[in-house]
């Protein structure tokens, strides 16, 4: 695959249901040490895995996965009070949220997200390394034309940053991000890079 545009950046959050009472990073440390406490994942080896993993890592705490086959599945059990916590994308909790079938805890980034400006940061409750961004990305063919590549990202670009477009992605906590075709390809390696040091460090693995 060839990176073409970086869409749009967005936050992940640590979201907890109504089996436990922890409004702050602080009262998960100090639930997870008097009981076993489970966190939900789309999977070994998902976003949410890997969130949460991070997350224990900075917290210095050790919540257990549970696995589902997807996301929404373990929202369900989130708010059905049968797990614990679920640390994702915020766009996808935000109407949990909203409703109040599920409690924000703190955002995994260094900034507040407009779409939830009433939840702290985990930098502001004293976390500093437990931070961790979404990003959407578009990727083409490897073997498709640079100015085919060069057309699409300008496209995108165009769209993302008009009126509607801004709207339209501030609903599922995205906010434009304008890159060049290296300038994705470079970051996608940064990524890969720190994430699979992260599986080594922690003992993930998904076979």
């Amino acid at each position: 695959l060839k990176p073409v545009s970086m869409v749009a950046r967005g936050h992940n959050a640590v979201v907890t249901g109504p089996r436990v009472h922890m409004p702050t990073l602080a009262d998960l440390i100090r639930e997870t040490k008097s009981r076993p406490n489970y966190y939900g994942t789309a999977g070994i080896g998902s976003a949410q895995h890997f969130n949460a993993e991070l997350l224990n890592d900075a917290l210095g705490i050790k919540m257990e996965a549970v696995p589902y086959k997807g996301g929404q599945e373990a929202l369900l059990d989130l708010m059905g009070g049968r797990i614990d916590v679920v640390v994702g994308a915020l766009g996808g909790q935000l109407a949990q949220i909203n409703s109040g079938k599920a409690k924000g805890v703190a955002v995994l980034s260094r900034e507040r997200s407009p779409a939830a400006p009433n939840i702290p940061t985990a930098v502001e409750q004293g976390y500093p390394d437990a931070v961790v961004e979404n990003y959407w990305a578009v990727f083409v063919p490897s073997g498709t034309p640079p100015a085919v590549i060069n057309k699409i990202n300008q496209g995108i670009n165009a769209v993302t940053h008009t009126t509607e477009g801004r709207a339209s992605l501030a609903k599922v906590d995205g906010e434009p991000t304008e890159m060049t075709p290296d300038q994705v390809t470079a970051h996608v390696h940064k990524e890969i890079d720190y994430w699979t040091k992260l599986a080594k460090k922690l003992n993930i693995a998904t076979k």
